[in-house]
């Protein structure tokens, strides 16, 4: 999401192949073994990562992708209903509560930049 906006504000980002790169961080999709992501946001991941990650994912899927409504209606009840039941039934139930919260801000953020056109 934060190159998407960089680009789209005239930034440029330039391919630099003898370059090093240190990573000072594991990759967030590495963490916590091999569990699917929706168990690493709810069980896994600092709550500061899952709420920017799900939000700004949520944003760019509203706004620039935005598909069949009723489609993704129907993938977002089925999806905070697996975060909620993986939530309550690992005692994290303000983390699912978190991801819901971190997705109305996307839907907000997309619909306010759609308004605003």
């Amino acid at each position: 999401e934060l190159t998407y906006r960089f680009t789209q504000n005239g930034g440029q980002i330039f391919l630099v192949p003898d370059a090093e790169i240190t990573d000072t961080e594991p990759a967030w999709n590495t963490v916590g073994g091999n569990i699917s992501n929706l168990r690493r946001r709810v069980l896994v991941l600092p709550e500061i990562k899952v709420f920017h990650e799900v939000r700004n994912r949520n944003y760019m899927a509203r706004h620039y992708y935005p598909g069949f409504p009723p489609v993704y209606w129907i993938n977002k009840f089925l999806f905070l209903a697996s975060a909620y039941f993986i939530g309550i039934t690992n005692r994290k139930f303000s983390r699912a509560l978190l991801i819901h919260q971190a997705i109305n801000a996307g839907e907000r953020m997309a619909e306010k930049e759609r308004r605003s056109k």
